[in-house]
């Protein structure tokens, strides 16, 4: 059994009679006790999904129709999460580490009291004297200083601060972590350090990592399985070792010719066109406006999803053709 069940899932952000479809249709299954990446250019409702899949829905944004399953351990054999309880589980079961995650400590006050209610909140099974134990050997363990509770936000380096919220995010050992875009706005050294970070938790504590990122590199070295999404849509879903040496969508393919490589003296390729507006987006393939095979099928009607080889699957009409993407 997954440890999330995905199923055609509909959300939409609504600003006064506008309805933007930033999640069309979308199903995935994730297992336990691993590494899966969604990507796609910005704009494309990687943010939204995983807004939908942690149960962060507030107006604006609005769960239309679908359903999310999560299946964790050690629950009584009566017990039913799905989206609208999913809040109870927060930190315990699932974390989540918001893009510009760092920007949400406090600047006013002392990291430890972003522990403190974290602890009011979330952990009063504990007395406030274990919890510091607990709090004190996690920090350690992470490699950051206890010392660091004292600091304010301000003395923190841009890193330091995504390792707090990273720490705090792992502290009770949740089943899923969810972060969106941990590595933006930091070096490349830094970036680094925050995967090996990651890694070193789903290692030790063998739980499930959904990232988020629009830099294919950070998919290539991190993730065992990505989801490609555009324009609302996951368009390929794959091992990461077969989205990158047989593409099957003509985004994912373009996406991945984006990216740099050692040694070759080619300029660098740039997907044509931009990501389409979600108020009405283009019938049929929602990528058929940017797409350099597109045909008249692709203007009309929406590509499902299926399966060409295992656990290899995407969308595309041009595959159904028994065409390729490679075609000229």
């Amino acid at each position: 059994m997954a440890l999330l069940e995905i199923n055609k899932i509909n959300a939409y952000y609504m600003h006064n009679t506008q309805k933007t479809r930033a999640v069309e249709n979308v199903s995935l299954s994730v297992e336990d006790n691993e590494i899966i990446g969604i990507a796609g250019e910005s704009g494309c409702g990687k943010s939204t999904l995983v807004k939908t899949i942690y149960g962060a829905i507030e107006p604006p944004l609005y769960l239309e129709n679908g359903s999310i399953i999560y299946n964790f351990k050690n629950l009584s054999s009566n017990t039913k999460i799905t989206n609208e309880n999913i809040p109870f589980y927060w930190w315990k079961k699932i974390s989540y580490i918001p893009q510009a995650s760092m920007n949400v400590l406090n600047p006013v006050r002392k990291i430890k009291k972003f522990f403190e209610n974290l602890w009011r909140a979330h952990r009063q099974d504990l007395s406030y004297k274990n919890y510091q134990k607990l709090l004190s050997t996690h920090l350690q363990h992470l490699g950051l200083p206890v010392s660091i509770l004292e600091y304010y936000p301000h003395q923190l380096s841009g890193g330091m601060k995504q390792r707090v919220i990273i720490g705090a995010a792992s502290l009770f050992h949740p089943e899923l972590i969810i972060a969106d875009e941990p590595t933006s706005a930091l070096d490349v050294g830094v970036q680094l350090d925050v995967l090996r970070l990651l890694l070193k938790i789903q290692n030790e504590c063998k739980n499930t990592i959904i990232v988020v990122a629009h830099d294919m590199s950070v998919m290539a070295n991190f993730c065992m399985k990505i989801a490609i999404m555009y324009a609302g849509n996951i368009v390929e879903i794959g091992k990461t070792l077969d989205i990158f040496s047989h593409p099957l969508h003509p985004y994912t393919k373009l996406l991945i010719d984006s990216l740099p490589k050692i040694g070759d003296k080619r300029g660098l390729k740039g997907i044509p066109g931009s990501p389409p507006d979600l108020v009405s987006p283009p019938s049929g393939c929602r990528f058929h406006p940017r797409c350099p095979h597109s045909f008249e099928l692709c203007k009309k009607v929406s590509p499902t999803m299926k399966e060409f080889s295992a656990g290899h699957q995407a969308a595309c009409h041009l595959l159904e053709r028994g065409e390729t993407n490679e075609r000229k």
